[in-house]
């Protein structure tokens, strides 16, 4: 049973407590009871044994062989290929390795289970449905995008400091990323930030929302990690390190307190743990409570440094240790109301006798871990990661006569740059870094860390009220994508730029495809499109429901409509597949399906695109357009098929004419840029398709006539029917516009003035 620290008097059962997460007081759970386990009864067991023997008391829900079969699936051969734990022995001192699991870290530790436990849980409570939401400052964010990827019925969503994680631990989470799970960059804030949004928006999901947590505010997955100080324990003893029930002292890297908070569980249980130290980097929030018992946030700035998994000053898994020290959950609860209103609480020194008893606190300084790193690798040869450094380099400001066991939380590869420049080494890039630790240091490369180099997921950019109201309500994606007009002149099949007009869907998860709002019958290219994205990227399909909001540009006129309806349907497949995929990958896809990219690139990427393909791969070139420039869109109420506008060019050029073209691409490139008037008239005369498609179009030689004196370009766009002139300011539209009033056409038609730099769209005049 468990209850939270914010009010004891409740409990719920295991399952419960382990889909929840978090408290609906804001409180955390623990054990209502810590059961004694001695280091006897675990000499013979193995890993799976000994995670049985300490969490089966604790699953109180669960039958013995639901526990047994989680446990073995957890810490098989898959998840930890060499060896689950490992021991390490230099100058006296023991490492504990944590960083052999899938995604090199301590976290994998508890997470390789916490999946398989839930799966459970929620059969127990028929629940069908699971949103994890979890905060992390580089590490845990990987290993539960990792852990629960095997779980349909589970949904993840990671948050993350942008710009506050290493490079390889962003790529590692990207690179778990599925239309299930992804993980978000808050664009502005800390790891506090995040961890504060993710319990704020769990404490306001309904019960629909079905949220959880995998961080360690989540009781099961802080209680699996006590296996693994009672594993040390056995293999120091089995090792010849220590006598059996000598004590030893554990000094655990910690910011978010969890870690080092599992090994306080550990030793309530009956490890013999002496002396629990934390080791924090200059965020010093740990020491500094430890030594004034009073925790203050005012005027303090968190400082970025070389081990970011560490830096944080809300330590969240202090509230447990307060709530096991003061043994009051009311006086558990206001302090950490008062840290939230007033941002300071000072504990009483009953309570810090109590915590001062079983912990010390030691600040290590950015020269002194970095130098830790270089000192021992030269001295024994061995290689630790920046978060190990602090902890080791905190052993030497304390004397003991105990074992000293190191906490090594993570792998030095999660951390390239660092290690690189520690010794001086030169590097381009991360992978360069990586190659240089494999080579030098004898640091090999893992299988799975080379799968996530490779990885191209792009990084998810988002607000905090984007990613509160994203959480809190399945959203429907908005999707618009713009007409855009090809050729441009001499640029046949190779230039495009997109115009401000759009076509705006929604596209919603639904039990079945279904379409809403379209006014055209026969096939849907917005939804075929939709479904190429997964059959072309191999990703589960997810039916949707595709609202059409808008539809603005004109069919069959030249203005892109295929290309856009192509580039809606996978935008909005990405958008539900939480953006796996880049809008480069996305624009091979839609070349394959439009047949060029002189549409799609501009439609996709916006802007002014040379675009060149060449078996099914497309380079792009964007330029630039001068901001003066606008477009004068002449649509006539005729329309001519791509097969007609094909057909009728030539099947063969002179040579002289194809280098005619040429030489005016990069004449009309130049005067767009700067924005002349008079040169892009002349770059734009065209040998290629102009001189044959005007004769498809009846009313082009009265709208060519009025442009040539008024002094403006203009030319087909597209295969259709649509002319494009480039202008201004608003006396040559009048111009070009009364000019056209005048004369007699054989179709009725629409002027639309569209922006080549910005979404403003304004219908001039139509003629009957």
């Amino acid at each position: 049973m468990f209850y939270s620290t914010r009010d004891d008097s409740k409990f719920i059962s295991a399952s419960k407590a382990m889909l929840l997460g978090i408290a609906s007081d804001g409180g955390l759970y623990l054990p209502k009871e810590f059961h004694h386990l001695s280091i006897e009864e675990c000499l013979d067991l193995s890993y799976t044994e000994l995670a049985y023997k300490i969490l089966r008391p604790y699953l109180d829900d669960f039958s013995d062989e639901e526990v047994k079969n989680a446990i073995e699936k957890a810490y098989s051969k898959k998840n930890f290929l060499e060896k689950t734990i490992g021991l390490k022995h230099i100058e006296g001192k023991s490492f504990l390795e944590l960083f052999h699991g899938p995604t090199l870290t301590f976290k994998d530790m508890a997470l390789s289970l916490l999946p398989h436990l839930m799966e459970v849980a929620l059969k127990k409570h028929g629940q069908k449905k699971l949103h994890i939401l979890t905060a992390t400052s580089g590490d845990t964010g990987s290993a539960v995008l990792s852990a629960f990827r095997s779980l349909p019925t589970v949904e993840v969503s990671v948050l993350y400091p942008n710009g506050g994680i290493s490079y390889v631990q962003e790529r590692q989470m990207l690179s778990f990323s599925s239309s299930t799970a992804r993980a978000y960059a808050l664009e502005s804030g800390n790891f506090d930030d995040c961890q504060t949004l993710i319990k704020k928006t769990m404490l306001e999901g309904t019960k629909e929302d079905a949220f959880s947590s995998a961080n360690s505010i989540n009781p099961f997955r802080l209680l699996p990690q006590i296996v693994y100080y009672y594993a040390a324990y056995v293999g120091l003893v089995k090792e010849g390190k220590i006598k059996l029930g000598e004590k030893i002292d554990a000094i655990v890297p910690t910011g978010n307190f969890g870690d080092v908070f599992a090994g306080y569980l550990a030793k309530l249980m009956g490890c013999p743990i002496e002396k629990l130290v934390i080791a924090s980097n200059p965020n010093r929030i740990l020491p500094d409570f430890l030594a004034s018992g009073k925790y203050d946030l005012r005027e303090r700035e968190l400082l970025k440094t070389s081990s970011p998994s560490m830096d944080i000053l809300i330590s969240s898994n202090l509230e447990r240790l307060l709530y096991l020290s003061c043994h009051s959950s009311k006086t558990t609860k206001k302090w950490m109301e008062e840290l939230k209103s007033k941002k300071y609480f000072e504990a009483d020194k009953k309570t810090m006798d109590a915590i001062r008893e079983n912990f010390e606190a030691y600040c290590i300084e950015e020269n002194e871990s970095l130098g830790s790193i270089v000192s021992l690798y030269e001295k024994e040869k061995y290689l630790i990661d920046p978060h190990t450094s602090v902890a080791y380099e905190a052993s030497f400001k304390r004397e003991t006569k105990n074992l000293t066991l190191i906490v090594s939380t993570a792998s030095p590869l999660k951390f390239p740059d660092t290690i690189c420049e520690c010794f001086g080494e030169k590097y381009e890039n991360q992978r360069e870094a990586l190659s240089i630790i494999d080579k030098e240091y004898g640091v090999a490369l893992p299988a799975q860390l080379k799968a996530v180099l490779e990885n191209k997921t792009p990084r998810f950019l988002i607000s905090s009220e984007r990613f509160h109201k994203r959480m809190l309500k399945e959203p429907a994606y908005k999707v618009s994508s713009p007409a855009t007009s090809a050729n441009l002149g001499p640029g046949f099949d190779v230039l495009g730029v997109a115009l401000s007009i759009n076509n705006q869907f929604l596209f919603e998860k639904n039990n079945k495809d279904s379409l809403k709002g379209f006014s055209l019958n026969g096939e849907n290219l917005v939804l075929k499109a939709y479904k190429e994205y997964f059959k072309h990227f191999g990703v589960a399909y997810i039916p949707v429901e595709i609202t059409e909001v808008r539809q603005a540009i004109p069919l069959s006129r030249g203005l892109g409509s295929s290309a856009s309806a192509i580039v809606a349907g996978l935008l909005g497949a990405n958008a539900i597949c939480n953006e796996l995929h880049t809008k480069e990958e996305l624009l091979e896809v839609a070349n394959k399906m439009e047949g060029h990219p002189d549409n799609v690139s501009p439609c996709l990427l916006g802007g002014l695109c040379e675009s060149h393909a060449e078996k099914g791969k497309v380079s792009v070139k964007k330029h630039e357009i001068n901001a003066s420039l606008k477009a004068l869109l002449y649509i006539p109420e005729q329309e001519v098929s791509t097969e007609e506008a094909r057909y009728i060019l030539p099947k063969k050029y002179d040579f002289d004419v194809k280098e005619y073209q040429k030489e005016r691409i990069p004449l009309l490139l130049e005067a767009l840029k700067n924005g002349d008037l008079k040169k892009i008239k002349e770059a734009m005369e065209d040998k290629i398709h102009v001189p044959y498609r005007s004769k498809l179009i009846d009313d082009y030689s009265l709208l060519k006539e009025e442009c040539d004196k008024a002094g403006l370009p203009m030319t087909i766009s597209g295969s259709g029917s649509t002319l494009l002139v480039i202008y201004k300011n608003d006396e040559q539209v009048e111009s070009i516009i009364s000019g056209m009033s005048k004369k007699k056409t054989k179709y009725p038609y629409r002027f639309i003035e569209a922006s080549f730099n910005k979404c403003l769209v304004a219908l001039r005049k139509k003629v009957d």
